[in-house]
């Protein structure tokens, strides 16, 4: 096993000290993800380190996910030589998805959204599991992803750079990732629900509830006016000769 080795006096099993770097990614395999750019990328890390670190431990990425797009991608990979990252796609179930994120160093998301507008939920899954992310830039990524907990990048040099820079030399104490993951929240959905969500229903609640009391006060004041209107017609009729 590369990645894992047991403590017999403690009967547990704990991560090698040479272990490969683990980055994981997930994705449904369609058109909106963009794999031949973190394959590329990928492949230019490969080259870097065999140049620059022969000793270096390795990469290991790790693709989970079904989908239309994936056998293209298994076979782009069949004809990709590297030398120094490992890539394996995988599909995992609920329970072992996310022992599979607690256990990686970095997670990579490459969702372009066509609205602009939507928060990938992988990259939520990644987070709330203490993992620095590496996220597609577009417009609204900034509300979830900033310099803080993680990376953007728009193009297949600037993930290779971001990945050379963070798992470019032989050893898996890395100050930046440890700053990226003592920064990440993970408060409970609770805590998170009472500071972020809450104060929004209930002002809605409050809209709410002034929106009904002006239509109600408005129909009151319609009754007043056709109430008014009809005793002035009443004392007009009696004026008629």
């Amino acid at each position: 096993n590369i990645l894992i080795e047991k403590n017999v006096n403690e009967d547990k099993f704990y991560f090698k000290n040479n272990r490969p770097f683990i980055i994981v990614s997930s994705t449904s395999w369609t058109p909106d993800e963009d794999f031949d750019l973190f394959l590329e990328a990928l492949v230019a890390v490969d080259k870097k380190i065999s140049t620059d670190c022969k000793d270096h431990f390795g990469i290991l990425a790790i693709i989970t996910g079904k989908g239309p797009l994936k056998e293209n991608f298994v076979q782009k990979l069949a004809n990709t030589s590297l030398q120094f990252v490992m890539i394996e796609t995988l599909w995992l179930d609920n329970r072992d998805y996310p022992i599979l994120l607690n256990c990686a160093d970095l997670g990579v998301c490459l969702h372009t959204s066509t609205s602009g507008l939507d928060i990938p939920m992988k990259l939520v899954d990644m987070l709330g599991s203490g993992l620095p992310v590496c996220a597609f830039k577009y417009p609204c990524i900034s509300e979830l992803v900033n310099s803080s907990n993680g990376f953007v990048f728009d193009g297949a040099n600037q993930l290779s750079n971001i990945l050379f820079g963070l798992f470019g030399k032989a050893k898996h104490s890395n100050e930046v990732l440890e700053r990226l993951k003592g920064n990440i929240d993970l408060e409970s959905w609770e805590v998170n629900w009472e500071k972020n969500a809450l104060q929004v229903f209930e002002e809605a609640k409050l809209l709410n509830r002034d929106h009904n009391y002006f239509w109600k006060n408005l129909n009151i004041l319609k009754i007043l006016i056709i109430c008014i209107a009809a005793l002035l017609i009443n004392q007009c009729l009696n004026y008629l000769p």
